[in-house]
């Protein structure tokens, strides 16, 4: 599949200042079953997402033969890692969607380890405060 096969199957659905303002400059990549369209800005990346981006994905329906995930992407807003935008992968980000994840869980074992301890704290001196009252 070719991204200007794409870009010139949308073009005959919207109008061309529509498709000169939004689509026309954008780029993209494909790794495995997910295309990354590059956007110039952030401004742009969230108006083809919120705008554009059920277009796209009839269009890349239309021209591959079957569907894939998009994901809007911009230099503004890089996959977390700060890579270049040459270097985006799917890889990267959902490592670190993994590890994000792992940390928050980790976290909150944290907190619920603490909150444990104090509980059985409190069970001790409860404990020991019945056992010292007279039968």
């Amino acid at each position: 599949m070719n991204w200007e096969d794409v870009l010139d199957n949308i073009k005959k659905k919207i109008s061309k200042p529509s498709f000169a303002t939004w689509l026309a400059d954008t780029t993209a990549e494909i790794d495995d079953d997910v295309i990354f369209v590059k956007a110039k800005n952030e401004f742009q990346a969230d108006w083809l997402e919120s705008r554009y981006k059920t277009l796209i994905f009839e269009s890349i329906r239309e021209v591959a033969g079957h569907t894939m995930e998009i994901e809007i992407i911009s230099p503004d807003k890089q996959n977390r890692l700060d890579l270049p935008s040459s270097e985006y992968s799917s890889k990267p980000s959902a490592y670190v969607e993994l590890k994000n994840l792992i940390e928050e869980q980790q976290k909150k074992i944290n907190e619920l380890e603490h909150k444990n301890e104090s509980l059985e704290q409190r069970i001790v001196l409860l404990e020991q405060k019945i056992s010292e009252q007279p039968l």
